[in-house]
């Protein structure tokens, strides 16, 4: 609890532990752990002594983990918690007029201050050594330099003065507005100290009808924020009616839009934007929360498409396949049982799927000899109804995955004593782990029992969880709801289970060898396999079509004709970062026009090494190799390294020889299959030496803050 009436609650962006709780004339900076306890207080005193003065807000310096500013409607204060939380490191004061609004700018070179006031006038402050405190406050003196014909100056007051003023990191555009409705959005210079290009946003008027007459106001755009993990997306609220905007932002559009209450009496309160991520972010969804008056919650979803993803795409978005590779043993996994629970942040439900009846089965000796399955699901998912066991020893429910190709269960949420106390569990058994049954105040209440990691793996399809025995003298035990909440495989990041061997027969009826049966169990088509989020028909077609060349080749016994031109159009699938299950068909279709099965991965790393020659060779400029490509070449590298390192010699073998070795077809043609021929030392010495200049290469186009850094940034990460 802070010890002052709270009016805002600031994050930090670098340390999402961290949190400012500003008031009216007091700050308190606050360090939360994962449960949601305050660990530690700093308290600032920003010295606000005057009875009309007051704290507009109080921000992180962007980028900083440990620099707050503090904005009043007469001065700044800039304070370095990791140096001094008693006095301030800058101290800049107004003249005349009243603060607004401040923003900062922060880039490598420079950090400066824009602040809107009371009359319109823009304020330029670049902070430096030379604006240190020590040496007294320092006055804004500076004007922002701002043209356009909208924007007039009329007795000494621009557009009926300063309503907010906003700077977005990652799009390095600026945004103000004005309290006649006037709202614009501009690029800066080099200097920082005016601006390059300025757009005004339209936005609709809204018609007030009184008794006598009848106008038409536009409200300027106040508390302008960014939706961290969507860039692109600049959220605001309308003055006067706190309606919140959005603003997608794109490079040769804008797109805004405006959410209204469904009634007057609905007005909307507050606002949230929720960005649910993804290990694809294309597929990270992202939610609009509304609360109004009545206390009704809206909940509103973006279009997952490729306008709104605009700046989500590839071009755009660092993409680090290196740091998602994982080291997977043929070993089957151990779950090591917990005497605790495991530590699960408080809102661990809300950011996972609750599953639905037709995802999910429920089952078990202890239910199933009283209700049938289906009586089970309805039970335990409408409200006033309840499932009962008398076994005086407690009981256990199974829970089934139906959809345990695709869906990791991660969490359960339980609901008891909406009947009688008496008659619910005395403990709830998930895993070894028990979670006493009290019930604080006499009343029904849900308990939440979430997974561990090691314990999802475990639960992919299945698993128990086990009711202790109630304190009823009759031995009715009592559950009143079960919800099952779930995540996609993609979201949790799941490994891929290896293929445990069996038995399997070449065509020909030749028993294949342990390494040949598990190279072609993982090669074949799998009829149950459904396609990812990407439900492109040219994908499946594409798939569809590889599947029954594939098959076509297999059970051929004849010569097979056209090997040439199958290996000429399939090798590029199989090198660039396309959808795996595109890559998974062309590996089957190479692997179909093979001799032998140990000739697949002979075949497939010659061809992968041939494109990491040909990509680094052929770049004159290294500074211009892109990021994605050269971790691509690595993960292939890397990939021949772990399952085929003898493989790296074939660097140097011609084509020709590696095709007339491997595929089951005629000779092929002069010219038809290029040549390759190289010695094999001195070109890995040549390759080792390109891949060393490209990684310094990009290294130093790296942002050295990312935190600042434009939403099209490059380099390696």
């Amino acid at each position: 609890m802070a010890p002052f009436p709270v009016l805002s609650l600031t994050a930090n962006n670098c340390n999402g532990d961290v949190l400012a709780v500003c008031g009216t004339k007091d700050v308190q900076v606050m360090s939360v752990n994962a449960q949601g306890y305050v660990t530690s207080r700093i308290n600032l005193h920003p010295s606000v002594d005057t009875a009309s003065g007051y704290i507009v807000k109080c921000m992180w310096l962007p980028g900083s983990e440990s620099t707050l500013a503090i904005v009043t409607d007469t001065f700044i204060k800039i304070y370095d918690l990791s140096v001094d939380s008693l006095s301030p490191s800058y101290y800049f004061i107004v003249f005349s007029e009243k603060i607004r609004d401040a923003c900062f700018v922060v880039t490598e070179e420079a950090t400066c201050v824009l602040v809107m006031m009371s009359n319109g006038q823009i304020f330029y402050q670049q902070v430096s050594s030379e604006c240190s405190a020590s040496e007294g406050p320092v006055y804004f003196t500076v004007d922002f330099i701002v043209n356009h014909p909208s924007i007039q100056n009329v007795d000494g007051r621009v557009c009926e003065g300063g309503a907010s003023i906003y700077y977005s990191q990652s799009l390095q555009m600026l945004f103000f507005s004005y309290r006649n409705g006037k709202s614009f959005m501009a690029t800066l210079d080099g200097t920082l100290s005016k601006t390059n290009l300025i757009v005004e946003i339209p936005l609709k008027s809204n018609t007030i009808t009184n008794s006598d007459k009848t106008s038409t106001t536009t409200p300027p755009l106040l508390e302008w924020q960014e939706v961290r993990g969507h860039p692109g997306l600049v959220s605001a609220l309308t003055g006067g009616t706190s309606n919140p905007v959005l603003l997608l932002v794109k490079p040769d559009c804008l797109l805004i839009q405006e959410q209204k209450p469904l009634s007057v009496k609905s007005r909307i309160q507050g606002t949230a934007l929720v960005v649910q991520p993804s290990s694809n972010e294309m597929s990270s969804r992202t939610s609009l929360l509304l609360i109004s008056e009545d206390g009704s919650l809206r909940i509103q979803y973006c279009n997952n498409n490729e306008s709104v993803n605009h700046w989500l795409q590839r071009k755009y978005t660092p993409s680090t396949p290196l740091a998602y590779l994982t080291q997977f043993s043929k070993k089957s996994i151990k779950i090591k049982k917990r005497s605790k629970p495991p530590k699960i942040p408080v809102d661990f439900f809300e950011h996972c799927t609750r599953m639905q009846n037709a995802e999910l089965e429920f089952g078990g000796t202890d239910i199933l000899h009283v209700y049938n399955k289906e009586q089970v699901k309805h039970r335990l998912n409408v409200g006033g109804l309840y499932i009962a066991s008398t076994k005086p020893g407690g009981f256990t429910l199974e829970v089934n995955n139906l959809q345990s190709d695709t869906n990791v269960m991660v969490g359960a949420r339980i609901l008891l004593g909406c009947r009688s106390l008496e008659r619910t569990p005395s403990y709830i058994d998930v895993y070894g782990r028990k979670q006493t049954v009290t019930f604080p105040g006499g009343i029904a209440r849900w308990f939440d029992v979430p997974l561990s990691r090691d314990e999802c793996l475990q639960s992919d399809k299945q698993f128990n969880i086990t009711f202790g025995p109630s304190m009823d003298s009759s031995g009715i035990n009592m559950v009143d709801c079960v919800r099952i909440y779930m995540k996609t495989k993609d979201e949790f990041g799941f490994p891929e289970r290896p293929v445990t061997p069996g038995l399997s027969l070449a065509p020909g009826g030749r028993v294949l060898s342990d390494d040949e049966r598990t190279d072609r169990e993982l090669l074949q088509p799998l009829e149950t396999q459904k396609l990812p989020f990407d439900k492109s028909v040219c994908i499946r077609l594409v798939c569809n079509a590889f599947s029954i060349l594939g098959n076509h080749y297999l059970y051929s016994s004849s010569s097979l004709v056209g090997v040439a031109d199958v290996v000429k159009q399939t090798t590029p699938l199989l090198n660039l970062s396309t959808p795996a299950i595109l890559q998974y068909h062309a590996r089957y279709l190479i692997s179909c026009v093979v001799k032998t099965t140990s000739s697949y991965p002979l075949c497939k790393d010659h061809l992968q090494l041939s494109l990491i020659k040909n990509q680094l060779l052929n770049q004159a400029n290294q500074s211009l190799f892109q990021p994605e490509l050269y971790q691509h070449l690595l993960l292939i590298l890397l990939t021949i390294c772990r399952s085929h390192v003898e493989n790296l010699a074939l660097i140097s073998s011609p084509l020709t020889q590696i095709f007339r070795t491997c595929f089951r077809d005629d000779e092929p043609k002069d010219g038809e299959v290029p040549d390759s021929v190289a010695d094999g030392c001195g070109l890995w010495a040549e390759l080792v030496d390109k891949l060393n200049e490209v990684f310094w290469a990009l290294y130093r186009k790296r942002p050295s803050n990312l935190n600042i850094a434009p939403v099209c940034n490059t380099g390696i990460y």
